[in-house]
């Protein structure tokens, strides 16, 4: 009886000890296929964020190069080389099978909803890039990058008065900051342009009303961004090829810029991958890091254009400049803050709720106590 229930012992012993050793192989396998996937996943992220800062501030630097260097001073064209060669390429992927495009999607878009929403939205991203395209031609790059920190500013009025959002007392604070800044940097820019300033507030304003008109469709359709890139970039190469026709060609034709084009093409066709890349990644930056770093990323990137253009171009800018820029990127990261977290945006509006009762209360106590 001793020697049989040794044998068990022994037995049991031995099952553990391999239940241990196969656990033990199972953990370290699943910690080096955990270490893999996470180089893999920190790779493409690292490779992502470093795309989406350089694709932008190279095309704009293409661009400006195609418009004065090149002298092609023919904006529109420029700018609809990108909006072509993304809805060519998105209608490529989806004929090969790398992007499906769901039918439910293609559904809540046709009909009376693709007047609605579709060829508004087109229309104003196809302004939008024309417009941002033409001001380069009056003001400097770094200027240029320095007012886009007012666009949620016009953005925000746009909403209100389409009735969308009604702003709270942190957002009001957080533009009167983007205003203020505004304000002061172009008081001391020296050589402003009023037809630059005007050019620039027209794509601020097309790309407020595209933004609205863009959450109202995701929301009411529920569309991903690939697919909403797919049914609207059409529409937007459409619209700004007619507006290139009507504006850009009979000018191109009378001072016969257009034999220009053959000695461009590398250029042209670079612009347009570019204005591919900077659609695309865009989108898988969002997927790969989140809205709050893709929010942080957009503000580094501009900041990066901006020491760009002083290095490349020669761009004075000074303190006062850079100062009142820093106040605009305040108001912004605040504005950006309370749209990617709303509750922290309540909380605020509470406490200033309560702090302007008590200090009514206060005021009128006063007041009656000197009566």
């Amino acid at each position: 009886g001793g020697q049989d229930f040794r044998l068990l012992l022994a037995a049991q012993c031995l099952a553990k000890s391999s239940v241990i050793m196969a656990k033990s192989t199972h953990l370290r396998i699943s910690l080096l296929m955990i270490w893999r996937i996470g180089r893999a996943l920190l790779s493409y992220r690292a490779l992502a964020i470093l795309l989406f800062l350089a694709v932008g501030p190279s095309l704009v630097v293409l661009n400006k190069h195609i418009m004065e260097a090149s002298h092609f001073p023919y904006p529109l064209c420029v700018a609809d080389c990108g909006i072509i060669a993304s809805a060519l390429m998105s209608r490529v992927l989806v004929d090969s099978g790398l992007m499906q495009i769901r039918p439910e999607s293609l559904a809540v878009t046709s009909g009376r909803a693709w007047f609605n929403t579709v060829l508004p939205i087109g229309c104003c991203n196809a302004l939008m890039f024309a417009t941002g395209n033409a001001v380069y031609l009056f003001m400097g790059v770094g200027f240029v990058q320095m007012l886009k920190a007012f666009a949620p500013a016009v953005i925000l009025t746009v909403a209100y008065f389409a009735g969308v959002q009604c702003p709270s007392r942190p957002e009001v604070v957080c533009v009167i900051l983007i205003v203020w800044g505004t304000l002061f940097e172009v008081k001391g820019e020296m050589h402003v342009s009023m037809i630059g300033l005007a050019i620039m507030l027209s794509s601020e304003v097309f790309e407020a009303f595209s933004l609205v008109l863009s959450e109202q469709m995701f929301k009411s359709s529920k569309l991903k961004p690939v697919e909403a890139m797919y049914i609207i970039s059409p529409v937007g190469g459409v619209c700004l090829t007619m507006i290139v026709f009507v504006l850009e060609c009979p000018r191109m034709i009378a001072s016969k810029d257009h034999h220009k084009l053959p000695g461009i093409l590398p250029e042209m066709s670079l612009a347009a991958v570019l204005g591919v890349a900077v659609h695309f990644i865009g989108f898988f930056v969002i997927e790969a890091t989140g809205a709050v770093t893709f929010k942080v990323l957009n503000i580094m990137r501009g900041l990066g254009v901006v020491f760009l253009s002083i290095y490349l171009y020669g761009e004075r800018c000074s303190g006062l400049e850079m100062l009142d820029y820093s106040v605009s990127i305040s108001g912004f990261c605040g504005y950006s803050y309370l749209q990617l977290f709303p509750e922290r945006g309540d909380q605020l509006e509470r406490w200033s709720k309560r702090w302007i009762k008590v200090k009514h209360r206060k005021r009128h106590g006063s007041l009656f106590a000197r009566r």
